[in-house]
């Protein structure tokens, strides 16, 4: 599908690192991976290229090439010549702070809000949870457990329905929906892990909250190494390096970047008064936009509009929120469906009764989409 087009050019850039870094397997496992989402030139030739050279990856910096290359120190790379970056460290707060966050049962407290805390708060609230604990940027031990705490707590409240039971039952709600192996949430949080059936795995989650490009895994480039090659070749991989160190730079400051325009607009937008798409004691009176009938929640005391004009614009930003939530998740729920079939199909083996399965994956958000005539799914 075209969808996966940009994800199959992503691992073919994934597959080169590793192969720079001397890890053939996993350059072959990318290479293959780029094919099963979507077919491309490059990702046909870099495969070829591949399996040509099996062996040949970045570890032939130790191979024999003549007396000259043997004499010549081995470069380290940054990581080599720099331990900190090779052995990440953290602080006795971080691991503090993941060990509340694995031990805490109360969402509302995890995320600091009130139980009548707007859908806008409580992303706030995930957002700012979410980069702090995020794998790629706390090394403390149990960090990505706490991610994922994070992400089925947020997965929770942010869904009208389970947050409706959540606030009736609590904790114990969770009795109800025990992880079956092999689920992405099993594997231990230090507590009894829950999770639901169609829920989203907290990498998509937070892929959906802030885009697929803020902490990128693609390999460090770690091109240090001899070889034998065309002076334009090593020319243009110089070129593409710094390429690459650019991006790489860039995706750092893309998180600093999103919480700075969330802060300015919060001063540039105009006042609407809060809603939630949850009933609350504060968001008690509910209300449905003019244009589609999207139920709301909101306060009564705060609820008051100089003209109908406003009016417009307020029911206006709701539905916005709505939608671009619906084709967020619509979007996360074709790649899924398109990943388990891929899956199914394999490399050198077909599992029908897998893939039968997941031809029938309901996309119930894109259906959503649907109900409201709404031209994207």
């Amino acid at each position: 599908m075209e969808v996966n087009k940009d994800e199959a050019l992503r691992c073919i850039q994934i597959s080169k690192g590793h192969f720079n870094d001397g890890n053939y397997e996993k350059a072959l496992k990318f290479a293959k991976k780029s094919l099963s989402l979507y077919e491309t030139p490059q990702g046909q030739q870099w495969l070829k290229e591949l399996q040509e050279n099996k062996g040949n990856s970045g570890s032939t910096a130790n191979s024999s090439e003549g007396i000259r290359n043997r004499k010549k120190p081995k470069p380290t790379t940054r990581e080599d010549s720099q331990p900190g970056l090779q052995n990440k460290t953290y602080t006795k707060e971080q691991l503090a702070e993941v060990e509340k966050i694995k031990n805490c049962k109360d969402y509302y407290e995890l995320f600091s809000i009130s139980k009548d805390a707007s859908d806008a708060d409580l992303k706030k609230a995930y957002r700012k949870l979410a980069l702090k604990f995020h794998p790629d940027k706390n090394s403390a031990p149990g960090a990505d457990e706490a991610f994922k705490v994070i992400g089925h707590a947020f997965a929770v409240l942010s869904d009208p329905d389970k947050r409706r039971q959540y606030d009736q039952l609590g904790p114990e709600m969770e009795n109800m929906h025990r992880v079956p192996t092999g689920s992405p949430y099993g594997g231990g949080y230090g507590r009894q892990t829950y999770y639901y059936e169609n829920e989203m795995t907290p990498e998509e989650i937070f892929r959906m909250m802030f885009g697929d490009f803020v902490f990128s895994d693609i390999p460090r480039n770690q091109q240090f190494f001899y070889q034998r090659q065309p002076r334009a070749q090593r020319r243009q991989q110089q070129q593409d390096s710094g390429r690459n160190s650019l991006l790489y730079t860039f995706l750092q400051i893309v998180p600093l970047l999103l919480l700075l325009l969330i802060s300015i607009s919060s001063f540039t937008s105009p006042k609407y008064p809060k809603y939630s798409f949850n009933p609350s004691r504060q968001y008690s009176q509910e209300a449905k936009t003019y244009q589609h009938n999207i139920p709301y929640y909101y306060n009564p005391s705060d609820y008051s509009f100089n003209n109908q004009k406003q009016f417009k614009k307020f029911e206006d930003s709701i539905e916005e929120e709505y939608f671009n939530d619906l084709i967020r998740k619509c979007e996360l729920e074709k790649r899924r469906k398109m990943a388990k079939i891929n899956n199914a199909r394999g490399f050198f083996s077909y599992n029908k009764e897998a893939y039968e399965k997941a031809q029938k994956m309901r996309l119930y958000n894109c259906e959503k989409l649907h109900e409201y005539n709404y031209n994207y799914y």
